[in-house]
């Protein structure tokens, strides 16, 4: 069932055997785990059904260092978290992307792309997408494949046709007997018991001034990577620092996808559409890549890249003002987008061809192409995320967030970069425009360049030891036997790819053993009431 926190009618106080903390795609596919069995789940969501301003202004933050633009307007407090705002895009991460690379520090994952295979394929399911390494071994026949070169590896990847999960599976969720989700409730504390070595309950409240707790036998922050340390940190107690923050560890390593649009001058737009554009096939769309191949990686000592072709949106107001209309959550950024649609008919009609029929992205061809580059960053401690003296209207310290890049990502670009522009050269396809290239190397301006891909990775790292990270394998947090972690928090690098499978993925391990744990350990505390449920149509 889905409950608003805010109304009068909802209890204050629950009990559960699994409280979920975030429901956005990990939070929801977990519950959707438990669905039918005798276990207790509540939900927790910040927000409600659609964005609302005072709740988005709760991720306002101080950004240091690279500036992360993506942590304003790349999140969402909504049911569905960012999967309202996301296209879509599976890949799996690559074998060399988990193992520890020597050239790049902190690298390395204490868990194989063969112990997550089983997890891949039940998030590709959920998904609707193929099973797939997403590489020329399993190539589908009907999409082009972009000219083969020196260093270059060709991938590709797929998209969920049903991607925003506050619509693909409210109806799921608003069935479940034995799960609530409870809209606007936002975690303020996890409270410790005396001993600091478990969780006893989740302070919660709405902006409303709604104020109450959640108690569980068991707890998983699926809040992403800037909003789950925030929680721990700002979880003072028995553990002084912050929950799972002894080796202040907490918040560190944290990264983000550095893109970068690299204009293709004297392009070859049928040729390009010919090797390079994405085709609907079996119901799913597929698209072309190019990735710095492993040992090109190894021998130029390069981080993980890849790249597509890409058109400059700014050419079809109508396809932007279409996103604006589906995310923007002010009535006057609705209603001046309506207004751009019904001014370009013609732009409105042909990204409807070329998404409908002919299933490539609405926006393909109609701008001018450009490489649009992806390069994982190196995970280091400097990178962090923190807390400011300032609190948010809750009470709760608003997020400092500080993202470094150095030469490695920036030389990687660039290395990277002239192998595209040769690719180019040699199939007769344009050239790379020189510009931005070379990338500078003052912070201030690299920030207009490089942009952010909305992906938050690595703030509470897993690692074989509680010295290396902040959860363990199994993405328990050390040290505090009931709270774990789902996201891409944990996560130790983040590869190129988006990270959406990966930690659905994760998410289904850590579900798997949630579900074990609790079936075999006993209730030992009295039910108490249920929220009195205001079920949301």
């Amino acid at each position: 069932m889905i409950v608003d926190f805010a109304g009068t009618d909802a209890a204050a106080n629950l009990d559960a055997d699994l409280c979920l903390v975030g429901a956005g795609a990990v939070g929801i596919a977990t519950a959707l785990e438990f669905v039918g069995t005798r276990l207790r789940i509540v939900v927790l969501e910040s927000g409600g059904d659609r964005p609302e301003p005072d709740t988005q202004r709760l991720y306002d933050a101080v950004l240091h260092g690279l500036r992360c633009a993506t942590v304003h307007d790349g999140r969402v407090r909504t049911l569905g978290g960012t999967t309202t705002l996301w296209a879509g895009q599976a890949l799996r991460l690559d074998h060399d992307e988990f193992a520890a690379r020597d050239w790049v520090q902190n690298s390395g994952w204490p868990l194989s792309l063969d112990e997550l295979e089983p997890y891949y394929r039940r998030a590709e399911r959920l998904l609707g997408v193929p099973s797939v390494a997403g590489d020329e071994r399993d190539w589908p026949a009907g999409l082009p494949m972009p000219p083969s070169h020196d260093g270059l590896r060709r991938r590709f990847s797929t998209f969920a046709p049903s991607p925003n999960f506050e619509t693909s599976r409210r109806a799921q969720l608003a069935a479940a007997a034995n799960v609530t989700v409870l809209l606007h409730a936002n975690a303020t504390r996890l409270v410790l018991r005396d001993d600091g070595a478990s969780v006893n309950a989740v302070e919660i409240a709405s902006l409303g001034g709604r104020r109450g707790h959640v108690r569980a036998r068991s707890y998983v922050i699926c809040c992403g990577g800037v909003e789950t340390p925030r929680l721990l940190l700002a979880s003072r107690g028995p553990r002084t620092r912050g929950v799972g923050n002894e080796r202040d560890l907490v918040g560190r390593f944290f990264q983000e996808h550095a893109h970068v649009n690299l204009p293709i001058s004297g392009a070859d737009r049928r040729a390009l559409a010919r090797m390079f554009h994405g085709r609907r096939i079996a119901g799913v769309r597929h698209f072309a890549k190019l990735t710095a191949a492993p040992e090109l990686q190894r021998a130029e000592q390069l981080v993980s890249v890849g790249a597509d072709i890409c058109y400059d949106p700014r050419a079809n107001v109508a396809v932007q003002a279409i996103k604006q209309l589906r995310s923007g959550p002010h009535a006057g950024s609705r209603l001046h987008a309506a207004a751009l649609v019904a001014a370009h008919p013609r732009q409105l009609g042909s990204a409807g061809y070329r998404r409908l029929v002919l299933g490539h992205k609405a926006s393909e061809g109609s701008g001018l192409p450009y490489f649009c580059v992806q390069a994982e960053t190196v995970p280091r401690r400097e990178s962090r995320v923190l807390l400011d003296g300032r609190v948010d209207a809750l009470g709760m310290p608003r997020a400092i967030v500080d993202w470094r890049v150095a030469e490695p990502e920036l030389r990687t670009i660039e290395q990277f970069a002239r192998r595209l522009d040769s690719l180019l050269a040699a199939n007769a396809l344009g050239r790379l425009a020189q510009s931005p290239l070379p990338l500078p190397r003052d912070l201030e301006l690299l920030s207009e360049v490089v942009a952010g891909g909305c992906h938050h990775i690595g703030t509470a790292r897993m690692a074989t030891t509680p010295q290396d990270g902040v959860v363990d394998t199994d993405c328990r947090v050390f040290g505090i036997e009931n709270l774990s972690i789902a996201g891409s928090a944990v996560f130790p690098t983040g590869g190129w790819s988006n990270p959406t499978l990966t930690l659905l993925a994760l998410g289904y391990r850590l579900a798997d053993r949630l579900k074990a744990e609790l079936a075999a350990r006993p209730e030992v505390r009295p039910p108490r009431g249920r929220a009195a449920a205001i079920t949301v149509p």
